[in-house]
């Protein structure tokens, strides 16, 4: 991977670092002010197919496409962590 591809990757995320993301409410209007700051209403992500067909969507575009790839991918982690914290 070229060092230009790392830097794009790292500067996506860097608005998350330091923060708990499994326990960010995604759909909420500050977040929502957040990525619309740092990322175009244009972005697009594409995701590797699931082998069991299950995890995100392949394809996401805009910031209510961003949103609910972030709400997608990052709700399995809340399950775990609340389940670790009453255990």
């Amino acid at each position: 991977m070229s060092q230009e591809n790392v830097e794009i990757v790292r500067s996506m995320n860097e608005p998350f670092d330091g923060v708990d993301v499994a326990q960010i409410d995604w759909a909420s209007e500050a977040i929502r002010e957040i990525l619309e700051r740092v990322y175009s209403p244009d972005v697009e992500l594409t995701t590797l197919e699931s082998g069991i067909g299950s995890g995100p969507s392949r394809f996401y575009k805009g910031w209510d496409g961003l949103i609910a790839y972030l709400q997608e991918w990052f709700e399995p982690f809340s399950d775990i962590e609340s389940t670790r914290a009453t255990t």
